[in-house]
Formats: C-alpha cells, structure tokens, sequence
C-alpha cells in the first residue's frame, strides 16, 4: 500500500550536534551568538594532579589500613562465638547426648546452668551469656545483626558522603567505631551488646563505602585496578592477623579491646585525608576543589600551573550536561532509566554472590577438620594471591571478563564438592580454597567494576548499596552453611549456582577499563549503552569495545534532549476487514486540530497495466509475459503530478518495471503507465530497462534509478544487463544518462539497488548520488560532473549478525543484507550534507560527511574515525527506507517488523525512547517497503506491499495487494498523537496538566499563610489579572522578599501546587538556588550563558514554565541581568505563545527596611493589618537595588521588568503560634497550651526594645517541635 501525511511547515528546527560539536543557539536580546562546546570530556582531577603520583600513593595507602579493623570487626565472631563442648549441671549432671534436658525420676527438665570447655577459650560470648540449647539462636541473631549493620552502615554513610561530602562521615564513621567496639567490651547486657554490635558493624560499614570511593575518586583510570588491590589485601592480611591475635587474647573481651583501640590511629585522617576534590565539583564546590589540586599538584610535581582554567573548564562541561536530577540525586536514580536499571540489578547481584560465597566459603573450610586458628589463617592467606591475580585479570581481560571467569572458577569448583567424597579431604580443601580464591578475585573485580559504573553524584550511594547486597549475603551465607546438616549437597550447590548466574548477569554491563568515570546521572545512563557496532568475524572485539567507547566520547546530545518535540503520528483503521483478504481500507483519523481528514487514494488487490490495446494485452498474458500474480511493486517516488512506482522482475510475467499514475485520477485500483513508455520496458528490446528496484527524484526535477540487469531473481535469474545508473528528465520524460558501473564499483556478491542524489537545485551539473551495495557490504559514489564512480567501504556497512532474524506474515526468515537506507540533511555550513545510513539488518543508525564521500582519492573515507554512531532504533527496528525532510529535519523509517512507520527528529540522540513508531497497523501496513515526500504539497507517502509472503508463497492469489491512500497534514496527526496517546501516560504541556487552580490556591494561602495578607491580596489579584488576560505581553514576574522564615518558598511551592497537575515535581517547574548553582563570583559569564540556554530550553518545551530562583541575595552580582529579554515585552519568541511563564524571585534583601517600617507603622498606632503595598513595595526595590546580591544594580530592576515587588511582613507571636500547632497538627498530635509555650520558648523575637517580631519567622519550629514530641515519648 502507499499512504501518506502532509509534512508540518510549522515544525522548528533546533541547532544540535553534528558530528560531535555542540551548537547552541544564545539570544542576548538583540543578536544572536554561536557558543560552541567540542564536547571534549575535561578530567580536571587527572590533568591537575596526574593518574598516579606521591599523594595518590601516600593517601590510598593510609586509607586502605581502614580493612585491618573492618575484618577484625567483621570476622571476630568466629573467635568470640565459636563452637564449645558443653555438659549440663544444673539441676544435675548428665551423660547422655542431650546436654539441654535431663531425666530425673522419670521427669524431663531443662537444664539450666552448664560446664564449658576451657580448653581454648577461657570465655566466649556464648559462655559468658549461655546461648547454647534453646538460647542457641542468639548466636545466629548476634551474626545477623553484625551483618545487617554493614549493611545499613553502607546506605546511610553513603548518602551521607554523597550530601556532605566523603571525609566527614569517614570521620564519623571512624569515631563511631572507636566509642562503640569498646561499649561492646564493657557492657554487662547481652541485648545492650547486640545494640553496640549493630553502632559497630555500621560505622565497619561507613568506614568500608567512604574510604574506597575517595580512593577510586584521586587515581586515574589506568590505576584504579592497581589501587583496588591494595585496597583489598589489608582485609585479607586484616584476617590472617585477627588469628594471631585471638591466638594472643582468648577472652573474648580482650580480644574485642584488642581489634578496637588501633581505631586511634585512624583518627589522622582529619589531618592526612582531604576532602574528595572529583566530589567538590561535581556539587559546585571549585574554589575549595581548586585549593587541594594546586596544593597536590606540588607534592607531585606534575607543573600544572593552570589549575583554575581546568576546573571551569571541567565545570561548563559538566554544566552543560547536569540537569536538576542531578542536584536531587537519590537512590531511586540507580532505577529510574532502563540502562541505569539493568546496571544496578545486574551488580547488585554479583556482590550478593560475593558477600554469600566468600564469608560462607570461609566458615565451610572449618568443616573439613583441623586446628581453627591455622584454618583462619590459611582462608585469609589464599585470598591475597587472588587480589593480584584480580589485579593482573583486571588489567589484561578487563574488568567484566575478569568478573566472569571468577564467577564460573568459584561456582563450578563449588559445585565438584557434590561429587568428591569424603574420604579425599586434600581434594575437598582444594576445591573449597579456589572456590575462596573465586569469589576474592570476584570481589575484588566487583569493588572495582561498581567504582566505575556508576556516576559521580550517585557513585557512593551506588557502591553503598553494593556493599549492602554483599551484606545481604553475608546475613544469608551462615544459614546456607548450617543446610549441611539437613543435606551435605545444599551448601555446594547454592555457592556453585548462584556465581554461575551472576557470571551470566555481567554480560549485560558494559566494559569499563580506561572509560572516563561518568560524573552526571546521563553520563551514567549513556555509558554502555551505545549499540555494537557492525563487524565482520576478522575484527579484533576489544578494538570494537575501543570504538565504541571513543564514539560515546566523542558525541554528546544531552543538552538539547528534552528541547525537542517529539515526531509523532496516529493511523487507525476506520472498519474491519471484509472476509479476511488483505484489502487496505480508508486510513482515517480519529480527531485532529484543523479538521483534515486521512484520504484513501488509491487500492489494488492485483496491478493492472495499460496496455498500448487489448490485442497486446492478450498476447503478453498468452506468452506468460504478463502474470498478474508475478507484478509487485516496490519503489516510489513523487514528482508533481506524477506518482512513479517500480515493479521489480523477481519472477517473469512482469510488464513493466518503471511506472507512473497520475495523482489525479480518482479511481479507485487505477492501471499503471509504463514509464517513460512501453517500448522502453519491453524486457525483449535489446536496451530497455530490465530492473530498476527504487527511484529518487532530485531536486533539478530528474528520476534516478539503478537497473540491475538481472531478470527472474525467484526463478531462472537472467543477466540481460550489467548494472547500471539511469537517469530520466521528468520534464521531457527522455533517458539523460546511462552510466554502467566498472568493476571495481562491485564484487562478485554485489548487489545494489537503493540510492539517494545530492545536489543543489542552482548546481545541477555537481551532482553525486550514493549507492548501497547490501550484499557486499559497500557504498559506490557516481559524480555527475566527472561522470566517475568509487567504491567506499567500512565496517559499518556489515548487517548485525544479532539483528538478522525476521516474523513477518507468519514467516520465519533470515536475511543477511547490509547498508540499504539512505537518507540526507539539507546541507550545512560546510557546504556538505550529512549522509545517515543504517543496515537492513540492523538497528543502529551511522552517519557520515559527504565530504569524506566525494572524495574519489579516497583520502578522507579511510580514516576509520570519520563514519559515526549516531544511536540505535531499539528493538525489532529494522527497515529497507529511509527519508529526511528538509525543511524540519526530521527523519522517517520504514519498520517492517512493526508494520509501521518510525521517525526521528536527527537533532536530538538518537535511543529507542527519541524513535517514534508514529503508525501502525498489523493488517493494513504490512512490511512498508518505502518512502517518499513531495515537497510541494508537503505529503509524505508510504508504500507497503507484504514482500515476505510474495517471497516465500507460490500460491500468489487475489489475497496479494496494494494500496495507494492520500495525505493528511502530519501536524494534526502528530497533534493528535501528542495530545490523546503520548500524553495520557507522559506529562504534556496541555490543559490536562497545566491548569491555575485559583480556588486550591486561595485555599493553601488561606489555611497555611500566616500574617501575610499583602502577599495574599497581591498575588491572588495579579494571577486572577494573569489568567484572564489572553495576551499578556510578557512574562508574570514577582520578587519575594522578606527575613527568613515568613512563608516565601510556602507560597512560591503554592504556586507550583496549584497550576501544575504534577505539582513541584512537574517537568515544566524549575527551581534554581543561587547559593548552590551559582557560587564563584569569577564564573559570572559562564552562569549567564548557561542560564539563558537553560531558560530558552525549557521556555521551548513549554510556555507554561514556572521558574523559581531561591536565595537571589546570595547570587553573584549580574547573573540575573540575562533574564531581561524573557521578562520584557515581546522581546523573545519561541514561534509560540511565550508570555504565559512565571519568574518568582525569593531574598532576604530588603528584609530590614520591611522590618523598620512595619515597626514604624506600628509605633503610629497603625495595625499590621491596615499596612498596604504601598507603604513597602518602593522600599524593597531600592533595598534590593543598593544590597549585595544578585539584585544588586540588576538591569531586572533597572529596567522595571519585574511585575511585583511582594513584603512578607515579620512574624509576631501569634503567627509563630500558628505555626507550631500546625506542626503538633502535621504529626497527629493535638497540642496544649504549655506544649506550644515550650516550642515558642525557642524562638527569638526582635528588635528591641519591643521584641515584636520573630527573628527566623517560622523556620525552626518543626524542628522544636519534633524535639519536644520526642522528649514526650
């Protein structure tokens, strides 16, 4: 069938990337100015201080004996808790087995006192304490506990450390692990052990999370391997020594004192450690990054005298990309994107193996007999070969196939203890001391794998969490063991399964050996997720692992992705199917915005040809000439009024290959006009067109084909001709040209049959066109003007060997074929277009130059960097077609295993989320084989023709079809699309999202604002006068000021609350600190530029954008200058409805003259609530004007863009007392009088001498409150 849409005209162009340069497009108000950003990664941390010097080595040095006490802590239970001999005494002394009941006079009592043996420990927790018989499984719970507070110790200090940065929670973690692990020598209670045991294990686990990512944090890439070994062996030598202390201090109090006091030393780490310098960039902090880099680069002596330059470059590079998410980050944000979530679950479940296998692994080797404090010894010794082995793996194989190879080592020699028997101890001890090796190569390579997954922002909160599934396991690993006795084959089997999955599991990451550390939540989204690239079975996979790596480098869209709307259409069938045949029907729509209606044009359930007369007819059907069921067409071009299709020759009886039908002909199947006549596809004249399989019309109005020569493809193949270029002036309908292409153009498998044209309507006589060999794998390059032809070939062009498998019309099949759709951009600055390209079978799409193309030295083509990746379609994506509309450059697809159409617009990164399938109809659009736009009328049309079921039926019949349907604009369609499907599950800058809700936020005000009716009055009045105003020329701007406390972020979240469905967490709310997003004084001009490109994004995504800048009083002086032009008059567009945003300024500035006057007022004997606007509004402008601050002599005042200056009037003491019972209120508890007395005791109240107002309004009483309910419990 063919069916078509009318193209927007109206549809924008956004400046994004082209091959790896970032335009953006900056208004300054007047004119406008190119920023380019070369999108070159910047490691400021690596290029200030070195990969690896002095410091490096000193710090992770120093910071690696933190695994002395972790394993001391962690594993001490083995020696403070281990197995005892034990005869009962009380209430008498028994002999037999059971040594928890005893028989007197025929009556079973429990015993209740016991004898223990000495002999090793003089004292262990389960003498002291008895957890022996029916208080046997407090030992357990002691174990547990330990474990689960590892595990809540790495959650907790690594969020802590990634807030507040990674030396203080280090530091606290440290002091906690001091106060606590000697509370547990001393306490007297076994449940107040258990609690001081879990303080323990916590600050073990904090200790554990903070001290490695500092270390991943200040090496370079090519260390990281090295450092994590060293970081690993201190826990192993940590366990061999905790045997020779334990062999030293047998009590086990002694022995917890022991573990303990070396925690001192830890404590010079306030002095030796500094903060994490990646850290303090990644939140903003350079100044305080910028001391500690030049202060290390002289210890290292690296010469970097240019350290400040580096970190603002490394900053705007970061900045470019970070988004709020990044601000906000979560532990939710290691779930939240696809890519992000098979990462994280994938690594999650490799350290539950680790933490499950090597901590069960080495409490099962004290099941094969011996002397326990040698047996320890031995489990930690055998480990420290296996962190250099890790460290030599890690390096030579790289961090995944490393991660795999322990994996299998330790779950397949687990799994050989199921069949060794007993009888050969020296073999079992083997197998359990690899397996141990295993998992300590796999632990090793997981700490070092995760370190490198995850992104700066999240990076300790994603580690954390690791090591909090290896506590998980290590909680589980003791029960595991204890299945022993239940059955001797429950423990091997569970340790050798489970390595054996997460081995699987690691396919799914990606590689991360020399990959720059991804510092934003998108970098962490992107990395691996680029497609493999095409490769033939001589390509070396580590080069294509390279590549690909230098490709995501290379390439960065991130800053454009949500600038782009989205490309999308809707079809649907308008009735069912009569009797089943494969009839296209009227593809209608169901509503659209301007009433246009999808027109059926054309439909066929067999061709027809006209025929010169019906005698001709005859004879070509008498002759098997003409076989109706034989003619498929394929091709399709539009030129004016003609509409050209191809009908390939894949069998005989086919009467023409190159047809026309007039665009106006209203029937409905109408015959099909040989093109340009039908002695020209006669097949039987000596030079006629044999097979032309795709024609292209050209821009100096000339149809271009490819005939391939070769007849009866599915039956006795033919050469009739050698392959050649045709081209046909549409204007006089003669042949122009016929170029047959030279042997070197082609290889003996060649087979080209698709092509596209490039030229320029004024330079008709330079034109190229660019022809794809599928089968073998090349591209052919034709100059009109040289009349010369090339051959090009790159890796790229291969098929995908994963993406070859094909379900269409219930066949099965395989195809082979490579580079097929073509498709080009209008031409850029350069003077060259841009080539996109793609594989049959294939999902990824490429792109090139044309330049490196029309290169006939084939200079340019074979530098291997010069074709790029520009993403993948997702999924079961591939398709024979492509095309590109010039004017909004957006592309379409042909997506045969979708029965559909997709597109994308090319300015944005193209992922499975940026490709649209924009129709599709598993009935009527079966395998859509091609494209075409005519760009007078704005139409692109779509042909689909079911070509598996042609292929592989020989029962052709009336079931075999065709359709021809009109056009429809692709605006409505796309309109419709985003308002009624994409939009019903996505936020959309629509009614159903965006609405003022003036009632709900009259109601907030009401119930919630406390003393500030000029800032109700004010506000409510100009958003009544904002929403009924349909064109109000500019933006609605209001500047918050007031002391801290009195309610400004209350009413700005209000705001939000109230016009967005989503509320503060809508998409189109966006809130900036100026504390925290615009600290450096120096960095002003940068700021601008990255403000304004954030403003103008989001203005294009949505008018309706809420902006809310907080703490302007701490903001450098000028930033906001560049917010002129979205505030004035009409002064900025979006080709929209721009003047609906709203800007809301909150500061403290002018603060004290509110104050003072409202004092004054009140001293005139005028109330608080007869206080107008006017006696404030003035005052705060110039307040604002005059103080330091971001308002300080701002051209936003200057200028008198801001609509409304708001006072929010001091607290007096009854406002406070509002607010603390609404606190009490908030947490179910209905206060008394003396309850909010306590909280209101707090609080400070000025100036004097009247003490009227709050100093700090309402901002601290949640927190009085929360205390004084706490106290109450």
């Amino acid at each position: 069938m063919i069916t078509g849409v009318r193209l927007s005209d109206s549809t924008e162009k956004i400046v994004g990337y082209r091959m790896g340069v970032n335009v953006k497009q900056v208004s300054n108000g007047k004119d406008t100015e190119t920023v380019e950003d070369h999108g070159e990664a910047i490691d400021a941390v690596q290029q200030a201080i070195g990969d690896l010097g002095k410091w490096q080595i000193l710090v992770c040095l120093a910071i690696s004996l933190v695994k002395f006490p972790v394993a001391w802590h962690q594993l001490a239970i083995v020696f403070m808790a281990p197995y005892q001999e034990y005869n009962c005494t009380t209430p008498a002394e028994t002999v037999s087995s059971d040594q928890c009941t005893i028989n007197i006079n025929g009556t079973n009592m429990e015993c209740t006192k016991w004898e223990y043996d000495r002999s090793t420990f003089p004292e262990t927790i389960i003498s002291q304490w008895n957890l022996v018989c029916s208080r046997s499984h407090y030992a357990n719970i002691q174990q547990s506990i330990l474990m689960f507070g590892v595990l809540l110790g790495n959650v907790i200090f690594g969020s802590l450390a990634d807030r507040y940065g990674r030396k203080l929670p280090l530091m606290a973690s440290v002091l906690l692990q001091l106060a606590s692990g000697i509370g547990c020598a001393i306490v007297p209670w076994f449940p107040a052990l258990l609690i001081l045991k879990l303080f323990s294990a916590m600050a073990t686990g904090g200790t554990m999370v903070t001290s490695y990512v500092i270390c991943m944090e200040i090496v370079g890439t090519q260390w990281r391997a090295a450092i994590t070994v060293l970081y690993q062996i201190p826990f192993s030598l940590g366990q061999m020594s905790l045997a020779g202390i334990a062999y030293l201090f047998r009590h086990w109090q002694h022995l917890q004192i022991a573990i303990t006091i070396p925690s001192i030393i830890l404590l010079s780490y306030w002095w030796i450690v500094p903060e994490s310098p990646r850290w303090l960039l990644a939140v903003g902090k350079q100044k305080a990054a910028c001391k500690i880099l030049e202060k290390v680069a002289i210890i290292n002596k690296t010469g970097n005298k240019d350290i400040p330059d580096t970190v603002r470059r490394h900053c705007l590079h970061q900045n470019s990309k970070r988004t709020a998410q990044d601000h906000n980050a979560s532990f939710l944000d290691l779930f939240r994107t696809p890519n992000m979530r098979v990462k994280s679950l994938s690594i999650f479940f490799n350290w539950i193996v680790c933490g499950m296998g090597l901590f069960g692994m080495s409490q099962y080797i004290g099941q094969v007999g011996g002397d326990i404090f040698i047996n320890f010894a031995i489990s930690g010794a055998i480990q420290v070969p296996g962190n250099f082995v890790a460290w030599w793996a890690m390096n030579k194989l790289g961090r995944k196939v490393t991660l795999i190879i322990s994996n299998v080592i330790a779950g397949v020699s687990s799994l050989a203890l199921i069949i060794v028997p007993h009888e050969l101890a020296w073999l079992r001890l083997i197998l359990v001391c690899l397996g141990i090796v295993g998992m300590s190569v796999a632990f090793t390579s997981v700490y070092l794998f995760s370190g490198e997954l995850f992104p700066t922002v999240v990076r300790n909160m994603g580690v954390g969490t690791s090591s909090m599934c290896a506590r998980i396991g290590s909680i589980v690993a003791p029960f595991v063991v204890s299945l022993n006795h239940m059955a001797e084959w429950f423990p091997p089997i569970i340790f050798g399964s489970l390595p054996i999955v997460g081995a699987m599991l690691c396919l799914l990451l990606p590689e991360t050996a020399g990959c720059t550390l991804p510092e934003t939540l998108q970098d962490g989204e992107d990395f691996g997720k680029k497609p493999k690239m095409m490769k033939n079975k001589n390509r070396n996979p580590k080069d294509i692992e390279i590549e690909h790596r230098e490709e995501q480098k290379s390439i960065d869209y991130s800053s454009y992705y949500t600038a782009i709307p989205p490309c999308t259409v809707l079809w649907k069938t308008s009735s069912s199917l009569p009797n089943g045949k494969m009839y296209i029907l009227l593809l209608s729509l169901l509503a659209v915005a301007n009433g246009e209606t999808f027109n059926k044009l054309y439909s066929w359930q067999q061709l027809n040809f006209n025929f010169p007369n019906e005698t001709i007819r005859k004879a070509y059907v008498e002759s098997g000439n003409y076989i109706e069921k034989n003619n498929l067409p394929l091709g399709l071009a539009v030129s004016q009024d003609r509409m050209i299709i191809t009908v390939p020759r894949w069998r005989n009886g086919v009467v023409s290959n190159l047809n026309y039908v007039w665009m106006n002909d209203t029937s409905e199947s109408p015959s099909l006009n040989p093109y340009p006549n039908f002695e020209t596809n006669d097949i039987h004249s000596p030079d006629s067109i044999v097979n032309i399989f795709r024609v292209r019309v050209d821009e100096c109005n000339r149809l271009w084909g490819i005939d391939t020569g070769i007849s009866d493809i599915y039956g006795n193949t033919t050469v009739l001709q050698p392959v050649r270029i045709i081209v046909i002036d549409l204007k006089t309908d003669k042949i122009i040209r016929k170029y047959t292409l030279k042997d070197s153009d082609q290889k003996q498998n060649s087979f080209i049959a698709d092509l596209i044209v490039d030229v320029k309507p004024d330079a008709c006589e330079d034109a190229y066109a660019y022809l794809s060999d599928f089968s073998a794998y090349g591209l052919v390059v034709y100059s009109w003007a040289k009349n010369n032809s090339w051959r090009i070939e790159h890796n790229y062009f291969y098929f995908d060997p994963l993406q070859g498998d094909y379900n269409i019309s219930g066949y099965n099949f395989q195809w082979t074929d490579g580079v097929f759709g073509l498709a080009l951009t209008p031409f850029q600055d350069d003077g060259y277009r841009t080539l996109y390209f793609h594989a049959m079978s294939g999902i990824t799409e490429f792109y090139v130059s044309t330049e490196v193309l029309q290169d006939d030295m084939l200079i340019l083509s074979n530098n291997y960097h010069a074709f790029h990746v520009a993403g993948d379609k997702g999924p079961k994506s591939q398709g024979p077609s492509s095309v590109i509309d010039q004017e909004t450059e957006i592309a379409y697809f042909t997506q045969i295993q979708k029965n559909g159409i997709g597109c994308w617009n090319t300015n944005v990164k193209l992922t499975p989320e940026t490709f649209v399938l924009v129709g599709q109809n598993n009935e009527t659009m079966v395998y859509p084989n091609d494209l075409a736009i005519d760009y007078d009328s704005r139409k692109l049309y779509v042909l689909s023709d079911d070509l598996p079921r042609f292929e592989h039926s020989d029962l052709i019949s009336c079931e075999l079809f065709t359709t021809m349907a009109g056009a429809i604009g692709l605006s409505s369609l796309g309109a419709y699309y985003y308002q009624y499907v994409h939009c019903k599950y996505h936020e959309c800058c629509n009614d159903d999202y965006i609405y003022l809700d003036l009632q709900k936020l009259e109601k907030l005000m009401k119930n919630k604002l406390y003393g500030q009716h000029i800032a109700y009055k004010t506000i409510m009045n100009a958003l009544r006068g904002y929403l009924n105003q349909h064109d109000q020329g500019k933006a609605l701007s209001f500047s918050f000021h007031g002391t801290p406390g009195t309610g400004k972020n209350y009413v700005a979240k209000f705001i939000a609350e109230s016009l967005y469905k989503n509320g503060i967490e809508s998409k189109y709310f966006h809130f900036f600190n100026g504390r925290i997003e615009f600290p450096l004084k120096q960095e002003v001009e940068i700021y601008k530029v990255l403000l304004q490109s954030k403003i103008k994004n989001a203005l294009q995504n949505c008018p309706q954008s809420l902006f809310v800048f907080d703490e302007v009083d701490k903001m450098p002086e000028g930033v906001l200058n560049v917010l002129v032009p979205f505030l004035d008059y009409n002064t900025w567009s979006t080709k929209g409805d721009t003047n609906k945003a709203i800007f809301i300024f909150l500061s403290n500035t002018g603060s004290r003259q509110i104050v003072q006057r409202l004092l004054n007022l009140w001293e005139k004997g005028i109330s608080r609530d007869d206080t107008k606007l006017q006696d404030f509004e003035n005052l705060i402008s110039i307040g604002a004007f005059n103080e330091k601050g971001g308002f300080h002599l701002s051209d936003t005042i200057e200028t008198s863009v801001i609509d409304h200056y708001i006072p929010f009037l001091p607290l007096e003491e009854e406002h406070v007392k509002n607010c603390a019972k609404m606190a009490f209120i908030k947490r179910r508890i209905e206060p008394t009088a003396e309850m909010i007395d306590e909280a209101l005791s707090h609080m400070t109240f000025d100036p004097p001498p009247h003490n009227l107002y709050s100093k700090s309004g309402c901002k601290r009483i949640e927190q009085k409150v929360a205390t004084i309910i706490y106290s109450i419990k």
